[in-house]
């Protein structure tokens, strides 16, 4: 087998997988399943979009999976409560944890002493789906973008949009520079707050990242789970305006939440979605967990955003 994919396993004994549902999806399963040498094992998959819009396509094609490896227990994360509904309606058990919950607050958090350099921040790929131009009068920007899933001339054409752009880790001539995490977290800690304004997607795990760094939110109506770690003392919601948007950034220059309250509120929110994938896995393993974990609900088996890559071949 040639090739690779992001996943993360959790244990060995039994084989147990946090698989994110994607085009690899199938072949991730083949490996798992030469893994587990024959036995049992179990594969948790998280969705990367909302799954109102995409669940009957993504478990129609893991049907192949099912159906080569009777010996594979499949769960699905769901986002938010609703999702669970959807689920089970296919037959399989949910576990209610939002793939935010799986972020690392010792990977992402407030940088002390760091000076605000930017009014507003929007960690979000250049892709039409992040509606960037509702950001287009926002002052003193900064916008980084992931690197897969971008064309060269959309993003080129999003981003001349920008009229305040004080940061990109974009170049028209060299295109997207990838940035580290901690190169992240400096510019999350250089920032007064967060952007979320896509209509529809998965979770957003930038909407998780800024609250672990204390940042309010300024976000859109939206649909996929990114509001499963909001609350109204840190996240303004505004209709796809730009004025709207701008607006609200401005005033968080005025009358911005304590960093450490969002953090830690953020954190409050996030716990109870970790205790239900540990309570799960217990189940799976047959022992218990709870004791291992921080108080925040982290286990020492999880990994920032459970993703490492692993090569097939």
């Amino acid at each position: 087998m040639v090739g690779g994919n992001t996943f993360h396993i959790l244990f060995d004994d039994p084989l147990i997988a946090y698989v994110p549902m994607n085009k690899k999806t199938n072949a991730t399963v083949s490996f798992l399943a030469e893994r587990a040498g024959g036995k049992p094992f179990y594969v948790i998959l998280s969705p990367s979009w909302a799954l109102s819009k995409t669940l009957e396509t993504r478990w129609g094609e893991f049907q192949a999976s099912t159906e080569a490896y009777p010996q594979m227990t499949p769960v699905m994360l769901a986002q938010t409560p609703d999702d669970c509904a959807l689920i089970e309606a296919i037959g399989i058990e949910s576990i209610l944890c939002s793939h935010n919950a799986l972020l690392d607050e010792e990977v992402i958090y407030p940088e002390t002493g760091s000076e605000v350099l930017y009014d507003a921040v929007y960690v979000a790929r250049l892709n039409r789906f992040k509606r960037h131009h509702l950001a287009y009068l926002v002052r003193n920007i900064a916008v980084v973008s992931a690197k897969f899933g971008v064309k060269p001339d959309e993003a080129a054409e999003l981003i001349a949009g920008y009229v305040s752009l004080s940061f990109s880790n974009y170049d028209p001539d060299a295109g997207i520079g990838v940035l580290s995490v901690p190169e992240v977290r400096t510019l999350l800690s250089q920032s007064r707050c967060g952007l979320a304004l896509s209509a529809a997607e998965g979770a957003m795990f930038a909407a998780g990242e800024y609250g672990l760094a204390g940042l309010p939110i300024v976000s859109t109506p939206s649909i996929g789970g990114r509001d499963q770690f909001f609350h109204e003392d840190w996240v303004t919601i505004v209709e796809p305006d730009p004025v709207a948007v701008s607006g609200a950034v401005a005033s968080y220059q005025f009358d911005a939440p304590d960093r450490a309250f969002i953090r830690t509120r953020t954190l409050d929110l996030m716990r109870p979605h970790r205790l239900n994938l540990i309570a799960w896995l217990e189940k799976a393993l047959g022992r218990s967990l709870t004791e291992t974990a921080r108080p925040t609900g982290w286990l020492p088996q999880f990994v920032h955003r459970m993703h490492v890559w692993h090569s097939f071949s």
